[in-house]
């Protein structure tokens, strides 16, 4: 396993080292991080455990949480990092039918955040709604990176 762990460090190295800090998905605490947890546990325990071998993510995270690999706090904070870059990768596609890794700039960035449902209030824009929902979900993807792949 400590092979397994060290080989998905490596390889989430030389993804984020071709990221800007704005990159939903190869950015730290972007989706590959979500990614790079299930796949590894999946990768670890799937020998023994049948169940783990989903090949969606939802239902892998499902799986790990049902084989008892992650707890339900890492599991609801999985799940929810996943849904929700996930949810706003598929609205920018909507907006020009092209795949976007990163939220619009300027002020196509508040227009953005307004169509994916944010609204100003409580002294923030909506955009910096959108910009503090998304950190927060980096923030528990990575820190169930460096929790679970050791």
């Amino acid at each position: 396993m400590a092979d397994a762990a060290a080989m998905t460090r490596e390889m989430r190295e030389r993804v984020m080292a071709h990221a800007s800090k704005d990159d939903l998905k190869r950015a730290a605490g972007g989706l590959h991080d979500v990614e790079f947890v299930i796949e590894f546990l999946q990768l670890a325990h799937g020998a023994a455990r049948p169940a783990l071998r989903q090949p969606g993510m939802f239902e892998a995270i499902e799986a790990c949480r049902a084989e008892r690999l992650i707890s339900v706090a890492d599991h609801d904070s999985l799940l929810g990092a996943y849904a929700f870059v996930r949810q706003i990768m598929n609205r920018m596609q909507l907006l020009d039918g092209e795949p976007h890794d990163a939220l619009p700039q300027g002020e196509e960035a508040e227009l953005f955040a307004r169509r994916a449902g944010f609204a100003p209030g409580g002294g923030l824009s909506a955009l910096e709604q959108l910009l503090q929902e998304l950190q927060y979900h980096k923030a528990n993807a990575q820190a169930a990176f460096n929790k679970y792949v050791r």
